[in-house]
């Protein structure tokens, strides 16, 4: 896991598009599901980074953020979602982070 998220720290637009084509989104994804709270931390950190790099892209390009409808399309708001009940501080924290960033939440 820590080699993905060194790489994606350090990788452009173009290499994000490449990880994500050959199933990083997925991959993080699936460590969501993980009971190990460092490798969910990780998994959010790394979704994060990809949301960020997607929202940049379709601020360039005037379009839908790529990486987001893919990981809607994997199931990843439904993990986000069920992550805010996670009895971690952190990873409520990450997880209502990447929500109030990349999606629009109601006030509750």
């Amino acid at each position: 896991m820590s080699i993905f998220l060194n790489a994606l720290q350090k990788a452009s637009s173009l290499q994000i598009i490449v990880l994500c084509e050959c199933g990083l989104i997925e991959f993080f994804c699936e460590y969501l599901k993980h009971e190990n709270p460092q490798n969910i931390k990780s998994a959010l950190d790394g979704i994060a980074i990809v949301l960020n790099h997607g929202a940049q892209l379709a601020s360039q390009n005037k379009t839908d953020n790529p990486f987001r409808v893919k990981f809607d399309e994997k199931g990843g708001i439904e993990l986000l979602e069920g992550l805010q009940s996670h009895p971690s501080g952190e990873i409520y924290e990450k997880t209502f982070k990447i929500l109030e960033t990349h999606y629009e939440i109601e006030d509750q």
